[in-house]
């Protein structure tokens, strides 16, 4: 799924990677089988790569991610779930960068606040008047809704979003300035970053 999904991202991939050594190795003993020296030296390297391939993952991948301070996504959310209030909404495109990307999944499950897609929404065809009105909505019900910067600021988010799904930069822009923003808070996690909250 996530090797089709969210396909510029090489760590899905190498998921699958050990299976397509073990269908080779299926293949080769078949052709191999006249020879019991050669079906044994090609198994043998191929057990060499298998088990390289599962060091160099192991190494360079999973153990430093495993390290909370390596998590710069994981580390992102709890800055978040820091400032933002408690039940309230972030607002972001969910699409154009890695950090995006993944704060599709960490914002929900690590910082703990609900995660308004603003990729998916418009994919699900609701126009910005919807969203609009929606984020008005739940302010006015009291919860908190903020916009993190990159759904704010020109930015490899924000053009993947507009281009995704034809949306003018005015016509975006417009959305925006329909707004009352009350309070910016700057980020420690991530260069630049901060959060802005919607007033009535």
């Amino acid at each position: 799924f996530f090797t089709f999904w969210d396909h510029t991202n090489t760590e899905f991939k190498l998921h699958v990677v050990i299976p397509f050594i073990f269908l080779f190795i299926l293949a080769v003993s078949e052709l191999s089988v006249n020879s019991k020296v050669k079906s044994l030296f090609i198994k043998s390297i191929v057990l060499i790569i298998i088990l390289t391939v599962g060091v160099v993952n192991f190494n360079t991948v999973f153990s430093p991610a495993s390290k909370i301070e390596n998590n710069k996504n994981y580390l992102f959310a709890r800055d978040i779930e820091t400032h933002a209030s408690q039940g309230a909404s972030i607002v972001i495109c969910g699409c154009g960068s890695d950090l995006s990307i993944h704060n599709k999944i960490y914002l929900p499950y690590f910082a703990y606040r609900k995660t308004l897609i603003l990729d998916w929404m418009i994919g699900k065809g609701l126009t910005l008047e919807d969203i609009r009105r929606q984020i008005l909505l739940d302010v006015s019900r009291g919860n908190g809704v903020y916009f993190l910067s990159e759904a704010l600021e020109d930015g490899k988010p924000l053009e993947q979003l507009l281009s995704n799904h034809n949306i003018t930069l005015n016509d975006y822009m417009e959305f925006i300035r329909s707004f009352s923003f009350v309070e910016r808070i700057p980020l420690r996690e991530g260069k630049g970053y901060y959060l802005k909250k919607v007033g009535l």
